[in-house]
């Protein structure tokens, strides 16, 4: 009996580190600009040439790496997301909530009737438009972040926990 419980013990212990090290490939970090692959930098510097940079940052996303450049260009706040050998994987472009399509506002509408937009990004990503719309509800208390399909579908949604301070 006493084996069992050493077992079970141990396969506990062993789930609990493999669910933390999972959460922690799905992180992102800060990173300089030497640590960004050349090969990044050559494209990004081709395609952008007179942006600001803002922010290196390197992450993980289903165990896969990516480097992002945060920056301003022509008036426009966006992320560049490379593979590490210099091929674009997404943009994504802080928008207007204005400037989101009007069957996004219907379906944030429908499905989030007493939230308001605080935040809207178009994302492109493999020949695809996106839009990530984050919401709030000042009464209750409650945000959400929103990733819908240009066709206004929500694709997935996750509650934020907002913060007393």
């Amino acid at each position: 009996m006493k084996l069992s419980k050493t077992l079970i013990l141990f396969l506990i212990v062993t789930i609990a580190s493999s669910l933390m090290s999972c959460e922690e490939k799905e992180k992102e970090r800060k990173v300089t600009e030497k640590e960004v692959p050349k090969a990044v930098l050559q494209v990004f510097k081709q395609t952008y040439p007179r942006a600001t940079v803002k922010e290196y940052a390197e992450e993980i996303e289903d165990g896969q790496k990516f480097y992002e450049i945060s920056f301003e260009f022509e008036g426009r706040r966006i992320d560049a997301i490379y593979k590490p050998d210099g091929k674009l994987n997404a943009i994504e472009e802080i928008i207007a909530t204005e400037q989101l399509p009007d069957v996004i506002h219907q379906a944030i509408s429908k499905e989030f009737p007493q939230f308001s937009i605080q935040l809207a990004e178009k994302i492109e990503k493999e020949g695809k438009i996106f839009f990530e719309v984050v919401v709030l509800n000042t009464e209750i208390n409650k945000s959400y972040e929103i990733l819908l399909s240009d066709e206004g579908i929500v694709i997935e949604k996750e509650m934020k926990i907002k913060n007393k301070d």
